[in-house]
């Protein structure tokens, strides 16, 4: 481009669709409008305006500038996408933001408006999906801890890495295929320390079948796709309620931050948004 001598005055940019759809090489699909993307997109629309209107930064504290000396946040980039896979009942979730791509422990300094704020999330949403779906509660099956990604026999602290292992292999078909994708979670620094041995990752799995044998042919079903479109939905019943009260919110998948001033009224949409949806078995918002 600098040998034709073209500079960014030369470059326009066209905003892509909010609505998209891939195939399941991941590659861009069209598809006919309906009524259905007609309105997510008119709504995705009117909320990415809203938000445009609105301050979202990060406090600079001494973690947040280490974070921004190696990397770059595109501030101005809070545009949110629905991304569906396949068709319109898989995936569907909120993509696009800076803060999606903010690391977790992060994003407790995120400001809106220049108001401090706070982060509420569906623990384990997942695993109450599928415990609904066979009309039973996780509460009542597994009595062992309120947390499903706390294993018996493996230490508290490896929380982290089970959550991972269990959520990946519901979205894959083997051991093998579960291996190269927690690898891959290595490598992006999504997780830290020593990756489990395949014996180890099988182990770990065995325990939460045994822990839950009323879902455990869900593992290596690559299920996860089709309850993210449920958990899209619900993310998307709670941005139209934040909004029609003016309410600025930022979804991360299952988790949603707001003003502080904001703590009750958001508890209360995400309590009413998984009534609405009918589970049988409810998850903690912490």
């Amino acid at each position: 481009m600098s040998k034709h001598f073209i500079t960014r005055q030369h470059i326009f940019r066209l905003d892509s669709d909010v609505i998209i759809l891939k195939n399941s090489e991941k590659y861009l699909k069209d598809y006919p409008d309906d009524d259905f993307t007609s309105k997510i997109r008119d709504e995705c629309l009117t909320y990415n305006s809203y938000l445009y209107s609105k301050k979202i930064g990060l406090l600079r504290n001494k973690q947040v500038k280490n974070y921004l000396n190696e990397k770059n946040i595109d501030f101005k980039s809070k545009s949110y996408q629905r991304i569906f896979n396949g068709d319109f009942k898989h995936g569907g979730r909120f993509y696009g933001p800076w803060w999606l791509n903010v690391p977790s422990e992060l994003r407790q300094f995120i400001t809106i408006n220049n108001n401090k704020t706070v982060e509420y999330d569906y623990s384990s949403l997942i695993i109450h999906q599928i415990y609904s779906e066979v009309g039973l509660n996780y509460f009542e099956e597994n009595t062992y801890s309120d947390d499903p990604y706390l294993l018996r026999g493996v230490p508290d602290t490896e929380r982290k890495i089970n959550k991972a292992i269990i959520q990946i292999a519901l979205n894959c078909s083997d051991l093998e295929s579960l291996n190269a994708a927690l690898l891959r979670q290595y490598k992006k620094g999504k997780l830290i320390g020593n990756k489990p041995r395949k014996k180890e990752i099988e182990k770990r799995l065995n325990i939460f079948k045994e822990m839950n044998p009323k879902i455990a042919d869900y593992v290596y079903k690559q299920i996860a796709l089709r309850f993210q479109f449920q958990d899209s939905e619900i993310a998307r019943k709670i941005i139209n309620r934040c909004y029609s009260y003016l309410i600025p919110v930022l979804s991360v998948h299952d988790s949603f931050i707001v003003e502080e001033t904001n703590s009750n009224f958001i508890i209360d949409t995400m309590n009413n948004a998984i009534k609405d949806t009918g589970l049988t078995s409810i998850p903690l918002i912490k």
